[in-house]
């Protein structure tokens, strides 16, 4: 109950919070539209996998980019492994994307992300909603995530309901945090 007052007394900076929400996916509202000229494609190789941490990181920097392909590169895109990534292409460009991690009968939702330019167009929920099913044709019941402001209306829309709060709390060695 006093995690975050002992982290601040410790250095550390609170951040931010989301909501952690949950989903039967036997529930799913699978309304969601495709939007015209979306195509939703699972990333199996590593020529995808780049261009979609590209996405993913459109707004990081150049050397940031470089790390998290190195890091990415790494996990792999076997479809073999816990995880599985999805690139949204609008009209052939890249613009969306999602990867899902299986475990323990879980699904987890993660790295949801819209290019700026083509928001506000359902592509997110769109992009979410396919691999929700693709987790659902494997068995899965459950899925679950922390949501964004940006997301929030989109996973409610879905179906996915608040259960909790994630706090984030940043630590900064030159604060001098023990």
């Amino acid at each position: 109950a006093t995690l975050g007052s002992t982290l601040l007394a410790h250095g550390l900076s609170y951040d931010d919070q989301e909501p952690g929400m949950a989903l039967d996916l036997q529930a799913m509202n699978e309304d969601a539209a495709i939007p015209t000229g979306l195509t939703i494609e699972p990333v199996v190789d590593d020529p995808a996998l780049r261009r979609w941490v590209a996405v993913w990181a459109f707004d990081a920097s150049e050397s940031a980019r470089a790390q998290l392909q190195h890091v990415f590169g790494a996990l792999g895109a076997d479809p073999r492994n816990p995880w599985r990534f999805y690139l949204g292409r609008l009209n052939g460009e890249p613009v969306a994307t999602v990867k899902l991690f299986y475990h323990a009968g879980v699904v987890s939702v993660q790295h949801v992300v819209t290019l700026p330019h083509a928001r506000r167009r359902g592509i997110s929920t769109a992009i979410t909603v396919h691999a929700l099913r693709q987790a659902r044709d494997q068995g899965y019941r459950v899925a679950m995530l922390t949501a964004s402001p940006h997301g929030l209306g989109n996973y409610r829309r879905i179906g996915f309901q608040e259960f909790c709060t994630f706090r984030w709390y940043r630590w900064r060695p030159e604060t001098g945090a023990t």
